[in-house]
């Protein structure tokens, strides 16, 4: 799950994996051109369900013997999110978000 890149912020940034061999699943938060991070978009939540379903759908159809899920940034905090959700034992997160949806400033108000 990606985090916020620059220019593009719905560009998938988290490129370790790249000599990984296994079955990797992408999947781009580009709703509408802005990333959501892959839960709503103005506060209408099927994009939290569809998200869901290709998860689930896929584990369904590989049926690999160990599933991660991992993500930087506000990635970091939706592989969180969706790994408990479907009680993935190999959740990696780096720097998650937890003001979702809130920018805090440099005297940590949210904005």
């Amino acid at each position: 799950m990606s985090g916020f890149n620059i220019p593009d912020p719905t560009v998938y940034d988290f490129t370790m994996l790249d000599h990984c061999h296994s079955a990797i699943l992408w999947i781009k938060d580009d709703f509408g051109g802005l990333p959501a991070y892959y839960l709503c978009n103005e506060m209408n939540f099927d994009i939290e369900q569809g998200i869901s379903l290709l998860i689930q759908g896929v584990i369904d159809f590989v049926k690999p013997a160990d599933t991660t899920i991992l993500g930087a940034s506000k990635g970091g905090s939706m592989s969180l999110y969706y790994g408990l959700k479907h009680n993935i034992q190999n959740i990696i997160t780096a720097v998650p978000q937890f003001y979702i949806g809130s920018i805090a400033g440099e005297d940590n108000k949210i904005r």
